[in-house]
């Protein structure tokens, strides 16, 4: 065994002009998002995913079916609909992460409700609700409860890119700390062996270094690791570019905490997003670079898992929603590690070459 991953290894450096380690710390995973909007594409995924990682991400970013979690009453058949189909593509012996968040999917402020339709409008008296809310707050526990009973995680988050909404909402993240108190506690309590945080977004974080450090150790008691979501093509076109303490910087607020990757990213084409004045460059060779410097910090910072958000470029998903759709859906469509026309990039082989690797015994 040695021997051949030992060939692979020598192949793919000489290939790609890469170094490798002998073994990796971290899990392998990317999030199932389908690059279609038909069945056959999100099963196609699901088998891709499975396939080329050794952890899932299994991400709910839809809304909170708020009274029916408060009234302990069943969910829309929506919801369950939704539930069980990605527990039905879950790969035999492949490691769960489960990441749910109370936070709005464009992180201003709670969550919509999540019923007949994805983020709909809170109903009746949900509606004027905050975080801090009694209700709010059992409906969220008793929500999270049911969910890690379905999905049996390995790994769960229970808020999704905090610092965003300490940002766009400082009012309401007050409000949320109060929440996320609460939640981690009681889940912590009840799964003490689960692995239990919150998600904190990378670019944001630079943006208002001093500010974002005040609102993220307000919230650092209730995350059991630093882990982060990053899209640095956002900030620099050329990878090369990407300070070198991107990920440990923030690594270091709680060095104690184990540190992974939530999800992350890096365009392989042009960004052109005309409604927000957004351009930026971008080709096959950068997503690759990037990649490799992903992977080498993430193993160089001991994480516990790194997940890569989209396993293939969702062009011909666009295509059928850009009509009613805001625009700025389009930032992460070319960042697939194969793109619109299933041809495997160079990403893919070092992604490859990479779960290949053997998982360190004492990481």
């Amino acid at each position: 065994m040695f021997i051949r991953t030992q060939k692979i290894r020598e192949e793919v450096e000489e290939e790609l002009n890469i170094s490798l380690p002998e073994s990796r710390s971290f899990y392998m995973g990317m999030t199932p998002f389908p690059y279609d909007i038909t069945p056959e594409a999100a099963l196609e995924t699901f088998k891709l995913v499975r396939e080329h990682g050794d952890i899932v991400r299994i991400w709910f970013d839809t809304g909170i079916p708020w009274p029916e979690a408060f009234e302990g009453k069943p969910y829309h058949p929506n919801v369950e609909d939704a539930i069980n189909s990605k527990l039905s593509q879950l790969g035999e012996g492949q490691r769960v992460y489960l990441s749910l968040t109370p936070i709005s999917e464009f992180r201003t402020g709670l969550a919509g409700y999540w019923g007949e339709e994805e983020n709909m409008e809170r109903p009746g008296e949900w509606k004027n609700k905050g975080f801090d809310d009694p209700e709010i707050i059992t409906a969220y526990i008793n929500f999270c409860r049911y969910m890690i009973q379905k999905f049996k995680p390995d790994f769960m988050a229970y808020a999704i890119e905090v610092n965003d909404l300490a940002k766009s909402n400082p009012n309401a993240f007050d409000k949320f700390v109060i929440l996320a108190a609460q939640v981690y506690k009681t889940l912590k309590k009840e799964n003490p062996t689960l692995p239990i945080f919150l998600t904190i977004k990378v670019g944001t974080f630079y943006e208002d270094e001093a500010s974002q450090r005040a609102a993220i150790e307000k919230v650092l008691p209730y995350t059991d690791y630093i882990v982060v979501s990053s899209y640095p093509f956002q900030y620099y076109a050329d990878p090369k570019e990407i300070p070198e303490d991107w990920f440990s910087r923030i690594a270091d607020l709680a060095p104690e905490k184990p540190f992974a990757v939530a999800e992350t990213a890096f365009t392989a084409e042009n960004v052109v997003i005309e409604k927000y004045g957004i351009n930026i460059p971008g080709n096959e060779r950068w997503q690759a670079e990037y990649l490799q410097i992903l992977l080498t910090k993430a193993n160089e910072l001991n994480a516990k898992f790194v997940i890569w958000f989209c396993p293939v470029d969702y062009d011909l998903l666009w295509e059928k929603i850009k009509d009613f759709t805001d625009e700025g859906m389009k930032f992460w469509r070319d960042t697939g590690l194969i793109n619109e026309k299933m041809e495997a990039r160079p990403s893919f082989k070092i992604w490859d070459a990479w779960l290949k690797l053997p998982i360190s015994s004492d990481k």
